[in-house]
């Protein structure tokens, strides 16, 4: 039997939290029984998946993706932030061409006036 991953989770949000391994397990086995996930086999065996889940619990895979997760984030807000200063890019390219097309008409406007003096 293996700890399904629609449950795993628990266990590693109990890690998260700061509980040591063991403390961890039995904290995420008894939420399981509490909501009623896998109660039917813990309850019978609780032991003998305690004793599973630690020998198979793998902590520096668990903090790999752990370190992956947060890679991920960091790639979504570069890109996120990367789109935020192309927007602010452009849309100063945006006013700057409009600032030197008011300027060029402000020139053409000087010239006519200073033509008709």
């Amino acid at each position: 039997m293996r700890f399904r991953k629609a449950e795993s989770w628990k266990l590693k949000r109990k890690l998260e939290e700061g509980y040591k391994l063991r403390t961890a397990i039995n904290a995420a086995m008894d939420q399981c029984i509490a909501e009623g996930v896998l109660a039917d086999i813990l309850l019978k065996q609780k032991s003998e998946v305690f004793h599973m889940l630690l020998n198979e619990f793998d902590i520096k895979r668990y903090t790999r993706g752990i370190r992956e997760e947060e890679q991920q984030k960091a790639v979504l807000i570069i890109q996120g932030y990367e789109k935020v200063i192309a927007e602010k890019d452009s849309a100063l390219a945006e006013k700057d061409n409009d600032i030197a097309m008011l300027q060029a008409e402000i020139q053409r406007l000087k010239e006519m006036q200073e033509n008709k003096s």
